[in-house]
């Protein structure tokens, strides 16, 4: 060593020198002389030691200090490093222990190496040490951890796998060609099937036949997603037995975790459940048509019954002509009643002609308002607010009148005809929730009529709505009022709501979708003619009722048109190949057996003969009820003898000038 040369013993150093070079050393440092006997020893050696001035001096280090072995027992003082390198070894990275003088043990951890003068003689040991406390402390504070980890973990995979073995989930982990590589014993259990048959067997072989490409496509998915996979399908058993199955299958680097609920009971629950609440809507669909079929039945009843003995009087030889024009004049208003009523029924199935225009909500209220006060009564005090400057919605005027008016008629009878009712337009974003209906966004207008009368049980709110449902004394009401209201609504898009607490009034809104259109300017009436027409205006008649096209036949023919029936419309269009121009205007039934019915008779003839004008006339019919008349004149069954002759020089007109 560099140290030492030319010197014959490390003994010989000057002091100063020795300890100026190991002061400048950070780990703890002690030179021996060949007898072991101190030379030096720095003041890391010192702290590590626990003395503040270890003397030097002819004492053997190995016996001047406390020195365990790791464990806490005596160290060998020969198997000492120090002890090692005084007997020529060069001892790397050794530990013991050391006890201070306070009675704390350090770890001491170090290396020794014998010193040699130039001629090889060994003249010295050096041991260079360092406190290793703190890690020691530590790795034992890691061990203890470790060691309760450990026990945690076995804890916890004792629990995952009672849990395993114990669920009544199907559970299995399967590589990713389908065979499994673990399966808890459920799966033998309610299978049936040995371990070998469930390993041997991809996890969609499992299933029923029907279900095995099902199973099969989601566990292929599976394997491209991170992300679970649900699915349903059946397993079935040994004997036959079939389970449906939830599966939740999930992929993870080389492996498919299944984990299956048995869902047999859920499923048939559920099932019978939905066969339950099918035959309970049955028996409620029954129940309303019961109602509503004594409902037709009764007032039908009430009219016939005034048409029929109007017709038996008007058939005694002594009937003066006073009383003939009472009779007559009863069965024309019953017919008319008649009319109203199943225009009522149309309106509530949804099913009328609806001839819409874009019309202002609130101007139209406006100028209803003297009638509605003339209807609800003086002692009713009416107020109507708008509070949008345009509430515009593109529906059928007429309907959106007669329903303000059913439902104010409403209100004066809750309010035995003394009470306010409020009318108040507005606009909203939404449908509220309601009898069993989602809300539903959007835009619409708002005609909210609310009223002071005694409210309405909430039981009652459901069936408000309901045709010949009504909560007024016998003969105050034939219950259609509100129907024809709900029914008008759902057609044109919007739909009706009622607010109610008992005691304190009800609110019923009119809600319709709202529209952008310009407000159509006011339309000129027709300006009605004779009602006898030229003789030179033919008409050519499509009717399948025999009745009904004979009696037509006879008002046009006394009309003084000259009227060609045709019973269906393939037999007119036969007739119009004959000779194209042998007619002015066609007047054509809609609902009519055969391939082809009055409308799409309308658009053929649209197409082929454009120049030829077409009425429709119909007493109900779904290709109409969506569409009034689909862009042809419409004459709604029943009608009169005016609004016949009307309609046919309205549809004629054009023929006619040519």
């Amino acid at each position: 060593m560099a140290f030492w040369k030319r010197r014959e013993s490390i003994s010989n150093l000057p002091i100063e020198q020795v300890a100026s070079f190991y002061a400048q050393l950070a780990e703890g440092a002690v030179v021996v002389d060949a007898t072991g006997r101190i030379l030096m020893v720095n003041a890391e050696a010192e702290r590590i030691h626990g003395v503040a001035h270890l003397k030097i001096g002819p004492v053997d280090y190995t016996k001047a200090y406390s020195l365990r072995t790791l464990d806490g027992a005596p160290h060998p003082s020969a198997d000492l490093p120090l002890a090692r390198a005084l007997r020529g070894e060069t001892v790397i990275e050794a530990r013991w222990r050391i006890v201070r003088p306070d009675g704390v043990s350090v770890l001491a951890i170090g290396s020794a190496s014998p010193v040699r003068d130039e001629a090889g003689v060994q003249i010295g040991a050096v041991l260079t040490v360092r406190d290793d406390t703190a890690r020691d402390v530590a790795e034992q504070e890691l061990r203890r951890l470790n060691l309760g980890l450990q026990a945690e973990i076995k804890a916890r995979t004792a629990e995952l796998s009672r849990a395993w073995e114990l669920s009544a989930d199907f559970l299995a982990i399967c590589g990713l060609d389908g065979l499994m590589t673990a399966c808890n014993p459920v799966w033998s259990r309610r299978l049936g099937f040995d371990d070998t048959t469930l390993f041997i067997t991809p996890f969609w072989d499992l299933a029923p036949l029907e279900d095995q490409d099902h199973a099969a496509n989601n566990f292929a998915v599976t394997r491209g997603r991170k992300a679970p996979v649900d699915f349903t399908s059946r397993l079935v058993g040994l004997e036959g037995r079939v389970f449906s199955v939830h599966w939740t299958l999930v992929a993870e680097r080389d492996r498919i975790y299944i984990s299956g609920r048995d869902a047999t009971l859920e499923i048939s629950t559920a099932t019978e459940l939905e066969a339950a609440h099918a035959a309970l809507r049955q028996a409620q669909k029954m129940e309303a048509i019961g109602q509503l079929t004594g409902g037709v039945a009764h007032d039908f009843n009430n009219l016939l019954t005034v048409i029929r003995s109007s017709v038996d009087l008007l058939r005694r030889p002594d009937l003066d002509d006073r009383r003939r024009r009472r009779y007559i004049d009863a069965i024309g208003e019953t017919a008319d009643r008649a009319a109203q009523l199943t225009a009522q029924l149309l309106a509530f199935a949804r099913r009328q002609p609806l001839k819409a225009e874009v019309f202002d909500s609130v101007d139209s209220v406006q100028r209803l308002k003297a009638m509605l006060q003339t209807l609800v009564g003086a002692n009713v005090t009416l107020d109507i607010e708008g509070s949008c400057d345009t509430c515009a919605v593109e529906a059928d005027r007429g309907q959106y009148e007669t329903a303000l008016i059913n439902m104010a008629v409403n209100a004066r009878d809750a309010m035995d005809g003394r009470g306010q009712l409020s009318i108040h337009v507005s606009t909203s974003d939404v449908i509220p929730g309601g009898r069993a209906a989602p809300a539903v966004s959007g835009r619409f207008v708002v005609v909210a009529l609310t009223d002071t009368g005694p409210g309405i049980a909430l039981s009652q709110q459901e069936r408000i709505f309901e045709p010949f449902y009504t909560t007024k004394a016998v003969g105050k009401g034939t219950g259609l009022g509100l129907s024809q209201v709900y029914g008008f609504a759902k057609q044109s898009g919007g739909d009706v709501r009622v607010a109610s607490l008992p005691g304190q009034g009800a609110t019923f809104s009119l809600y319709l979708p709202a529209t952008t259109k310009r407000v159509a300017g006011k339309v000129e009436p027709f300006e009605h003619t004779p009602s006898i027409a030229p003789q030179r205006h033919r008409v050519l008649m499509v009717e399948d009722n025999e009745e009904v096209g004979a009696f037509g036949r006879q008002l046009l023919t006394d009309l003084g048109y000259t009227v060609t029936l045709a019973r269906n419309a393939v037999q007119a269009q036969a007739l119009l190949e004959v000779d194209p121009d042998a007619f002015d205007v066609v007047f054509t039934d809609v609902v009519m057996p055969g391939e082809i019915n009055g409308l799409q008779l309308a658009k053929r003839l649209r197409e082929t003969r454009p120049d030829l004008p077409v009425i429709l006339t119909s007493g109900y019919s779904d290709a109409l009820a969506n569409s009034e008349g689909q862009g042809f004149d419409l004459l709604q069954k029943p009608y009169s003898v005016e609004a016949l002759s009307r309609i046919i020089q309205q549809g004629g007109r054009a023929a006619v000038s040519e």
